[in-house]
């Protein structure tokens, strides 16, 4: 059935799955509270959630908390500004319409239909981001820390419409061809479809001192890092790494690894 089934299929996979929330300082986690507040947790978090967003702030924990478990963390964001959903139910229903009267000689305006169709989606594009993570953070005045996992992921998909098919379809519309189910097979257009997904397991710590009489507090988070990305042909490629994130509150924050 042309490339509708795998424009249908990425789509799906845009809308389910989910890699850089764009509310997100960090970019890289989800949690409620800092996504209220527009993703300002990075200076204002408390120390449970600390971990997924700077763990300098772990050594924000009172004389009066204790073990914090936060478990799990999800979110999703989905974003569809050209309504690409609606975009590939009408070139599916089009091309429904046209592999019914194909080889019937009355196909002219159902494969006029499913020409707008393909023009009204041509270039469009949708995107979809989701995370999920957990957090246990043990605190104490000396060196607080906390067992972070994280995992995120981002996937896109974008409707290419061939010029071939175009020209093909106006010929059926203006009955100098008659579809055929090979002919309509045939067709080229499709969806480009692109997903990533990293996944994070570290241990964050943190250390409280002063510099003069004002508090300081460092963290850092050594990890271990997996990345798993794939495309619409199937092509899959992994990657790994060890790494380290270092924060200073409230100073600055570095990232390295290999």
């Amino acid at each position: 059935m042309m490339k509708t089934t795998l424009i249908t299929r990425c789509l799906m996979v845009a809308g389910l799955a989910s890699s850089l929330p764009v509310a997100h300082a960090a970019g890289t986690w989800f949690e409620a509270r800092n996504d209220a507040m527009g993703g300002t947790g990075v200076a204002s978090s408390k120390y449970g959630a600390a971990p997924l967003l700077n763990p300098a702030l772990l050594a924000k924990s009172g004389p009066s908390d204790d073990l914090s478990i936060i478990l799990p963390v999800v979110g999703a964001q989905v974003s569809d500004p050209d309504n690409l959903q609606d975009g590939f139910d009408n070139v599916k229903h089009a091309w429904d319409n046209l592999e019914h009267v194909s080889g019937t000689g009355n196909s002219t305006s159902s494969a006029t239909a499913l020409r707008k169709s393909l023009t009204d989606i041509s270039g469009h594009s949708g995107r979809a981001d989701a995370g999920v993570g957990a957090v246990i953070a043990v605190p104490n005045d000396t060196l607080p820390f906390a067992l972070v996992i994280k995992g995120w992921g981002q996937a896109k998909a974008r409707a290419e419409v061939s010029n071939s098919d175009l020209a093909y379809l106006d010929a059926a519309g203006a009955g100098l061809v008659q579809p055929d189910e090979t002919t309509l097979n045939n067709l080229t257009s499709h969806a480009e479809g692109v997903a990533a997904l990293v996944s994070e397991y570290g241990i964050a710590m943190a250390h409280p001192f002063t510099i003069g009489d004002i508090p300081v507090s460092v963290g850092i988070t050594p990890k271990f890092q997996r990345v798993d990305s794939g495309f619409a042909s199937d092509e899959k490629r992994q990657y790994a790494g060890v790494g380290a994130e270092l924060n200073a509150w409230s100073w600055a924050q570095l990232r390295a690894g290999h």
